[in-house]
Parts: C-alpha cells; sequence; structure tokens
C-alpha cells in the first residue's frame, strides 16, 4: 500500500505538471532558517521573525483542526530523528520500500 501511493503520488505529479517543494523535518531542525527560506521562496513568501515562534502563534489560535494539534504548538525537536529505525517491523519492510528510502535519501 505504502509503494502504491507514492507511485500514484509522483504519477499524479508528472501528469498534472504539479509543482511542489519537498521538505524533511530533520533538515528543518537541523537547519530552521535555510529551509523555512527555502520554502517561503517557493511560495512566494517573506522571511518574517515571527516564523521562529510558530508554536507561539499556535498556542494564541482558539482551535487548531489538525489531528497532529498538541505536536503543532511544540518547538521542533530532535528526537524523532531516524526513531523510524528503532521499530523491529522497519526490517520486514526495508526491502519492498527500499526505492523510496533511496528517493528521499533516508
Amino acid at each position: 500500500f505504502y509503494n502504491e501511493c507514492f507511485e500514484l503520488l509522483f504519477k499524479y505529479f508528472s501528469y498534472f505538471d504539479i509543482k511542489y517543494h519537498e521538505i524533511k523535518y530533520e533538515n528543518v531542525v537541523t537547519n530552521f532558517k535555510d529551509e523555512i527560506n527555502k520554502l517561503l521562496i517557493f511560495l512566494n513568501l517573506s522571511f518574517e521573525k515571527n516564523i521562529y515562534n510558530f508554536q507561539k502563534t499556535a498556542m494564541q489560535r482558539q482551535k487548531i483542526n489538525t489531528p497532529s494539534y498538541n505536536q503543532v504548538i511544540q518547538p521542533l525537536y530532535s528526537s524523532s530523528i531516524n526513531r523510524y529505525k528503532k521499530f523491529e517491523e522497519i526490517k520486514n519492510i526495508k526491502v519492498d520500500i527500499n526505492r523510496w528510502i533511496t528517493q528521499f535519501s533516508y
């Protein structure tokens, strides 16, 4: 299913000539300003200092409609980087998803 979803996604990117910007959480954690600046350029937006305080801005909202609402108000953290490697199940499917591991440089 994982492979089928990504294959479909990339078919859509190609067929519909969808412009997208890839972001890796690890890169945002280690190099926030540069990574977010690249995103803002892609979106044709300018950098503002309050971007550094994204969690404070999120906490000021009355309601956040997302399943990960409690994570939105947290600062960036590095403890989740490579966490997937700790799961025993990854060894069972790594061969099957190796294409995406390579594609996304994991």
